[in-house]
């Protein structure tokens, strides 16, 4: 009898999140304790709280228990069981939405129209706003999250309107349209969760 294995305690291990809910997307920047992330598959970023990046053991976890997603070499710096985050990283995250109000937003009185409704022209209301957030974020090794894709080459256009409010931006009339024939280009999780989906991965008795 193993006197090591009797005495070890039983622990519960993170082998993957889940795909429900999930995004990814590249740090942008850092400050004293957040960031923001930039989202991969639209043009906005999410406020990330450093707090949020899962510690280094869970995320040690992770390495290990997919060898199909990180290489041998995919070392993730760590200093006191704390990820290093860096500018650049590529992470996945849960993505959750915060609604912004005026009364957060240092609204007024002043500020409202008549019959005291909030004016829409006014500061206030233009603070009103959603707010992005990333929760249980995941360092990816690097190259897994694609900002542009492309979807076809030597194509020919016509440069139909230009804009006169920034240099070198317009709009292109295609001589032949373009489709795209599979959406896991342009959406890989929202495919890969249905594929899970269809394998029976998130049955009833799975927890997520």
């Amino acid at each position: 009898k193993n006197d090591s294995l009797s005495s070890a305690k039983p622990s519960v291990r993170l082998i993957e999140p889940s795909l429900c809910g999930r995004a990814e997307g590249v740090i942008r920047s850092i400050h004293d304790n957040y960031g923001f992330i930039h989202l991969a598959e639209r043009s906005v970023d999410a406020y990330l709280p450093l707090f949020e990046v899962f510690p280094a053991e869970i995320q040690g976890d992770l390495v290990r228990n997919n060898p199909d997603v990180y290489l041998k070499d995919d070392l993730i710096r760590n200093k006191g069981g704390r990820i290093q985050v860096e500018v650049g990283m590529e992470v996945s995250f849960d993505l959750s939405l915060q609604m912004l109000s005026n009364a957060s937003s240092g609204g007024r009185a002043g500020d409202r129209g008549r019959y005291g409704k909030q004016s829409r022209s006014s500061p206030a209301a233009a603070q009103e706003k959603e707010s992005l957030r990333a929760r249980r974020v995941q360092i990816l090794p690097k190259g897994t999250v694609k900002e542009k894709i492309a979807i076809a080459e030597g194509v020919k256009a016509t440069v139909i309107r230009e804009d006169p409010k920034q240099p070198f931006v317009g709009t292109l009339e295609l001589e032949k349209s373009l489709k795209i024939e599979s959406g896991s280009q342009r959406h890989p999780l929202v495919a890969k969760l249905l594929d899970a989906i269809s394998e029976g991965k998130y049955g009833d008795e799975e927890v997520t």
